[in-house]
């Protein structure tokens, strides 16, 4: 099924290339990720660099050369490795998470 209605998702898009000043080979292939890498990316972008269509182009070429990408198969995919599992018990909103784990 859909994730997000793409009026939606357009509009972050759309949003997240003007506020980076990516060019349009760099919006392409954002637009060509699926929902959930798209939704990815934008959340976890950054780049200090001048030219930030080159940075960000270089992101998700690393990104697509995991063996699994990092946003799983939904917006909804929260992957935490062992050494970050201790994040769940600082952060109060993850923690309120597992308050049902034993």
């Amino acid at each position: 099924g859909r994730q997000l209605p793409g009026d939606v998702l357009e509009a972050a898009r759309s949003e997240f290339c003007a506020r980076h000043g990516l060019h349009s080979r760099a919006s392409q292939r954002l637009r060509h990720l699926p929902a959930a890498g798209q939704h990815f990316v934008v959340q976890n972008f950054r780049s200090d660099d001048e030219v930030k269509s080159d940075a960000f182009l270089s992101y998700v070429d690393k990104l697509l050369r995991r063996p699994k990408p990092p946003w799983g198969n939904s917006a909804c995919t929260l992957l935490v490795h062992a050494s970050g599992a201790i994040v769940g018990r600082c952060c109060p909103d993850l923690d309120a998470l597992c308050r049902e784990d034993p």
